[in-house]
């Protein structure tokens, strides 16, 4: 097949490839604010003010890391197969940082807030190397703004 047909937005299989990957990113988006509100307070045990000072804190840092990825790597984000890789790592590094936030409970009551604040902002800098090369994924596979705008879409 030539490029352009081979290209997201314009080859199914390819297509529903990326939006799978799409929304799984969307989880870990959503776990990383909606559960966690209800996940830090009913089941770690931190007030609600402690919660919100966490999670606002948490969210700065990733708007941050978000300009220091780009920045940073934005030559191995001008590729799709260095992207790709990038993306795999930050989904690996936000997982292993979302499996040690839910081990909160099991630490005790005085280092609980501490451990809070290390995994949410662990797992906040890895979603930022997760997220990222997705962002820059739709446009390196699109060959047209016709594709772009399909792909985004779904």
């Amino acid at each position: 097949m030539s490029a352009e047909r081979r290209s997201i937005g314009r080859d199914r299989g390819l297509t529903l490839a990326y939006c799978a990957a799409h929304f799984g990113k969307s989880l870990f988006w959503n776990c990383g604010t909606l559960l966690l509100a209800f996940f830090l307070t009913e089941v770690a045990g931190l007030s609600p003010l402690m919660m919100g000072g966490v999670l606002a804190g948490s969210l700065l840092l990733s708007a941050a890391t978000d300009v220091v990825i780009g920045r940073t790597l934005r030559r191995r984000l001008s590729f799709t197969r260095s992207a790709a890789v990038l993306q795999v790592v930050g989904c690996v590094l936000a997982s292993m940082a979302l499996l040690g936030l839910f081990l909160t409970p099991l630490a005790p009551g005085d280092v609980r807030l501490g451990w809070v604040i290390a995994t949410l902002l662990a797992f906040r800098a890895a979603y930022s190397l997760y997220d990222t090369p997705q962002n820059a994924l739709m446009t390196l596979a699109t060959t047209d703004a016709w594709s772009r705008s399909r792909v985004a879409a779904l």
